[in-house]
């Protein structure tokens, strides 16, 4: 495989357009991904260390690792070159989606008394290491959200019987649920 600078006009998310191969199975939240923007904006040479990895399918490539970079850089001013590496065509399916999901596998597990003890110097929550300590970090969305992208996930646990005295006042509205909660919010 080799690296490539491709216009990224050229490259697109793994929607699941790849006959076979599912789309991309990460999700991150915007605050992740403004991070990443960060990240990418101060130390640029990191893409040219670990690019998003690429399949050429109908004319476009088609990101198989690197979506949520790939999604940062849409949005950022001024690229249109980004580096890649290419998967070669005669790549079988089930080693595109291998390396798809192993792309995105995390092995081990950080000592997080050592990092806050001998890598106090950096804010590592801005280079993508936490543990989900703080609600926001924790991934949302499909995948494919962007900084951009006004959906928001809301999680709201209730006992039976809240379910249905909720539902019932939705039913009184006579509104789809999604509708009832845009109006109670006043959006």
């Amino acid at each position: 495989m080799k690296t490539e600078s491709i216009n990224l006009a050229l490259v697109q998310p793994n929607d699941g357009q790849i006959p076979g191969l599912p789309r991309n199975p990460r999700s991150w939240s915007v605050r992740e991904l403004a991070r990443l923007k960060k990240s990418i904006k101060e130390t640029p040479e990191m893409l040219d260390l670990r690019p998003p990895l690429v399949y050429e399918f109908e004319g476009k490539y088609v990101a198989i690792g690197g979506n949520m970079r790939l999604s940062v850089l849409r949005e950022m001013e001024g690229v249109t070159e980004i580096p890649c590496i290419v998967i070669p065509q005669d790549t079988p399916l089930i080693k595109l989606k291998e390396i798809a999901i192993k792309d995105n596998a995390k092995f081990g597990e950080w000592d997080y008394d050592a990092l806050a003890d001998e890598w106090n110097e950096f804010d590592l929550a801005d280079y993508g290491i936490n543990d989900y300590s703080d609600p926001q970090d924790k991934p949302q969305g499909d995948g494919n959200a962007s900084p951009v992208d006004d959906r928001v996930t809301i999680e709201i646990e209730l006992t039976p019987d809240e379910f249905h005295f909720v539902a019932a006042k939705f039913r009184d509205m006579g509104e789809t649920p999604e509708d009832a909660v845009l109006k109670v919010l006043g959006l």
